[in-house]
């Protein structure tokens, strides 16, 4: 096996291929999701769910199917997180970890499945950079650059793009 570092290349490569490959399967069976009938039934259950019982859905079933999507969901992102990071421990499930994936989903543009990974991106990117120039302060200006981000692009990126780009 190649070693450098302390790693074992060899290792580290099959972790990334399986990640990989599980993320390419999650994502296309989101988009599956998304783009179908199950997500507009969603969100009219989520709109007007009244309405919905009363054009004959079964709402319970379609409420019921989609939290166990989104549990799956995240115990498969918790299970590639403790592969990644060859550790599960509990400071995981603190208020950073949940205030990162707000943030990410609210940089990225909210109910689209690119615009999660595009502000994922944006975040990890951003914090890196500020960190390497700006040292201990970079907290402080990744909270004014999330500001600029949200009163220039209210929509997110992606949401911001769809009003306002070039396909009009």
């Amino acid at each position: 096996m190649l070693k450098h570092a302390g790693w074992d290349l060899g290792t580290a490569l099959l972790t990334v291929i399986v990640i990989a490959i599980g993320q390419s399967l999650i994502i296309g069976l989101l988009s599956l999701r998304v783009s179908g009938v199950y997500f507009a039934m969603v969100m009219a259950i989520r709109d007007n769910e009244t309405r919905a019982k009363v054009l004959g859905y079964h709402t319970l079933t379609f409420k019921l199917i989609a939290i166990t999507v989104s549990g799956v969901m995240a115990a498969l992102a918790g299970a590639f997180n403790a592969l990644w990071n060859l550790n599960a421990n509990p400071a995981v499930l603190g208020v950073g970890t949940t205030i990162n994936a707000l943030l990410m989903t609210i940089i990225g543009g909210v109910g689209s499945l690119i615009g999660s990974m595009l502000g994922a991106g944006v975040i990890q990117l951003l914090g890196y950079w500020l960190n390497v120039f700006f040292g201990p302060s970079w907290p402080l200006l990744f909270g004014i650059v999330y500001l600029l981000i949200v009163l220039f692009l209210p929509y997110g990126i992606i949401g911001t793009w769809r009003l306002r780009g070039p396909h009009r």
